[in-house]
Order: C-alpha cells, then sequence, then structure tokens
C-alpha cells in the first residue's frame, strides 16, 4: 500500500516541479513573447503582405495587358483609344531624340537636310 502512494506522490511530484518552472519562467518568456508577436504584426507581416501583393498586381496587370492588346478595338472606343495610346506615348522617350543621338546630334541632322550649320567660335 505505501508503495503505490509513494508512486503516486512522486508523479505528483513530477507534475508540481514542472507547473513550479513554467510559472517562474513565465514572467520572462510572456513579456518577450508579446513584444515579438508586436513587431511580427507590425513590420514581418505588412512587409510580407506588401511584397505578395507586389507580385499578385504584376501577374494580374500583364493578364490585364494581354487581354487588351488582343481584344482592345473590340472594348474599347477610337476617342478613348486615341486618349490611351497618347498617354502611353507620354511614357515612351521621343522617337526624335533617340534618332538625333544615334545620328551625331541635331547639327549632323542639319547639315544631311541642307541645312548648313553656323558653328561660331567662342573665346
Amino acid at each position: 500500500m505505501g508503495s503505490v502512494l509513494q508512486e503516486k506522490l512522486w508523479v505528483a511530484g513530477k507534475y508540481a516541479i514542472v507547473v513550479i518552472v513554467l510559472l517562474s519562467v513565465l514572467p520572462i518568456l510572456l513579456p518577450s513573447a508579446i513584444i515579438l508577436s508586436l513587431l511580427f504584426f507590425t513590420f514581418v507581416l505588412p512587409l510580407l503582405c506588401g511584397v505578395a501583393g507586389l507580385f499578385l498586381l504584376q501577374i494580374h496587370a500583364m493578364m490585364l495587358y494581354r487581354y487588351l492588346v488582343a481584344e482592345y478595338e473590340k472594348i474599347i472606343a477610337p476617342a478613348l483609344r486615341f486618349a490611351v495610346l497618347l498617354l502611353l506615348g507620354l511614357f515612351r522617350e521621343p522617337q526624335s531624340n533617340r534618332v538625333m543621338e544615334n545620328a551625331g546630334g541635331p547639327e549632323r541632322l542639319r547639315e544631311e537636310r541642307g541645312n548648313p550649320v553656323v558653328r561660331v567660335a567662342h573665346d
């Protein structure tokens, strides 16, 4: 009879030790867990959501662009199509600038067209 009681006391003692250790460590771990969770929800999670959102936005923009290129004549009125193409053209570098850079500048283009370039010597 005594051995059964000793065994129950031993098991209860082990559980008591575990509970005492957990209760003594909890005040140390809980604030750090709260701080880590605040840092996670404040910085890490929004950053991950933002990066994922940019990838999703890029995917959807590419799908929409492919759809519009294939179907824009059916779904966009001519005046609106002209306005959209005009706005898209504003974001490009003008073709004339690239031609002039490749040809050697505006002076060379003027000379090729027959307009003489007057060069002024500077002191």
